[in-house]
């Protein structure tokens, strides 16, 4: 259940963005290292990811789209034309054969972008995250020669993962860099990155067991001090979460809100959010651009360090994405916004919005595969 006395909270103020609606809107001034420009530079390329194909990406998509939009009026014409000529009975048979190719081809191009037009159609291969690779680097303690291997095999991600961190640790008040533990994550990390090269080039096993135990202790404790701000996250680190609860709110779009729940059903933490512009409550359609109502799965989880569009609009949809599975209608994403426009949560078409560095935050602690409500 939702505790009584927790209350939504405005939206804070600071990173910027914009996504599917074209609208300027409002985030949190959270430690982010997605709040400047420079983000797109210094973010690492995984996957398929890199800058220019993404950037060809959204504008092949917008192209499509106006292609579209030509053929769709010459069709609309010559059915008329045809209509005059030899009458409405041919012209109409004619006019739903089209109408069939056309349901063909949506299907083929929602199929081919994950299941849905308003899925990234992100690859299999960009679908793994700094914590993930942290994870499985702790995994393989005790067998040196592995772990080795993963690190110089993944050198680059670490190396970027550490710059990251350091850098958003810079942007948290003076004050909370001035603790001891938080000097001591800033001398953890120059030692990881110290030791990064030795690694690469002859390296032992107490190197190696160094290595990744800086990496653990840097991880679980840096991400205490970077918990955006506009959220209550305070004991996200506790419990692992079991459930997430998700309340449109389709009359107060100030009391929409992600509830982050443990097996219990007990509130760990909340973050605001906002919906599909369609506000519809029931007989939910795919690409009706309403968020369904229903209990359905988490399913995969994406972070390629570079910005992820839709594929059908070419929309900027932030640099993490969550997707839900739900049967017989394909899919649903919980994602971002364009970083550099983003002032405030804004609708979508159909998916569930969040601030950047709320899913930045929360993104390593959502496991696929467990529930997700929603509900109005």
């Amino acid at each position: 259940m939702i505790p009584e006395e927790e209350k939504p909270q405005p939206a804070p103020e600071s990173e910027t963005g914009e996504g599917e609606g074209g609208q300027n809107v409002n985030e949190a001034g959270a430690p982010d290292n997605e709040n400047a420009p420079a983000t797109e530079q210094t973010s690492p390329t995984r996957g398929l990811g890199a800058k220019a194909k993404e950037q060809l990406t959204g504008d092949l998509a917008r192209a499509i789209s106006d292609k579209a939009k030509l053929v769709q009026r010459f069709i609309v014409k010559k059915i008329l034309a045809l209509a005059l000529s030899y009458g409405i009975p041919v012209a109409l048979v004619i006019a739903i054969i089209t109408v069939l190719i056309a349901g063909i081809m949506f299907v083929i191009i929602s199929i081919s972008s994950g299941g849905d037009p308003r899925d990234t159609g992100t690859s299999e291969l960009q679908e793994t995250t700094d914590n993930d690779l942290i994870r499985k680097l702790l995994n393989l303690a005790g067998d040196y020669e592995a772990q080795r291997n993963y690190i110089l095999e993944n050198n680059p991600t670490f190396s970027s993962w550490l710059a990251e961190t350091q850098t958003d640790l810079k942007k948290i008040p003076q004050p909370t860099q001035d603790k001891d533990e938080v000097k001591k994550i800033f001398q953890q990390i120059e030692e990881a990155q110290g030791l990064l090269p030795q690694i690469t080039n002859v390296s032992d096993k107490t190197t190696i067991e160094k290595f990744s135990a800086l990496i653990d202790e840097i991880e679980k404790t840096s991400t205490i001090y970077l918990a955006p701000a506009g959220a209550d996250f305070e004991h996200l680190k506790d419990i692992e979460i079991a459930k997430i609860l998700v309340i449109k709110s389709n009359n107060d779009p100030t009391k929409r809100r992600m509830y982050f729940l443990d097996s219990q059903g007990k509130t760990l933490g909340s973050a605001p959010i906002d919906i599909g512009k369609n506000h519809k409550t029931s007989g939910f359609k795919k690409s009706d651009n309403a968020t369904p109502s229903g209990t359905y799965t988490i399913g995969k989880k994406v972070h390629t360090g570079q910005m992820l569009r839709s594929s059908i609009y070419g929309t900027p949809l932030g640099y993490y994405k969550i997707r839900l599975t739900i049967p017989q209608r394909g899919a649903i994403i919980i994602h971002g916004s364009d970083p550099k426009k983003q002032q405030a949560l804004y609708p979508t078409n159909g998916c569930i919005r969040m601030f950047n560095s709320h899913l930045k935050y929360i993104f390593p602690l959502i496991k696929s595969g467990i529930p997700i409500e929603i509900k109005e």
